[in-house]
């Protein structure tokens, strides 16, 4: 009886903290569609496809889930940014649809696994030039 008195305590006390505090579980690809938002969607459908294609062809290189690939330490802003939340709710639904595909999806990219912004520095890892679609260069 104690037992299930502490952990009805508990339980009410971690609904408080989520009720209060508005904390919001993501599930797996909700974290993956949410990095894409945060790293294009001021790209358009086109620019947050070629991104969903980056995750895809180095989750297909590297033997890793697209959750794995968007979660590696230093590889995507869109992980760590303070705004994902406030990013992902202005492309949710047709990111959780490239998410849900992503696969399977077309690569525009032609085989890409970096990209960077206009402006931003070519890094040593920018090998080969593969497109430029709005303001992000992609590279194999």
């Amino acid at each position: 009886m104690k037992k299930l008195i502490i952990f009805i305590i508990f339980l009410w006390i971690f609904m408080f903290c989520y009720i209060a505090w508005g904390y919001r579980a993501y599930t797996l690809n909700e974290v993956v569609a949410s990095v894409i938002c945060a790293e294009a969607v001021g790209e358009g459908h086109k620019g947050l496809y070629a991104v969903a294609n980056v995750v895809a062809n180095r989750s297909k290189v590297w033997h890793k889930t697209p959750y794995e690939i968007v979660t590696q330490k230093n590889q995507f802003y869109g992980y760590t940014s303070k705004n994902r939340e406030e990013l992902y709710n202005q492309g949710k639904d047709y990111c959780d649809y490239l998410t849900r595909n992503i696969l399977e999806l077309d690569d525009i990219t032609k085989g890409a696994i970096y990209f960077r912004k206009t402006g931003e520095k070519k890094q040593k890892w920018h090998w080969k030039f593969c497109i430029k679609i709005k303001n992000h260069i992609f590279y194999k």
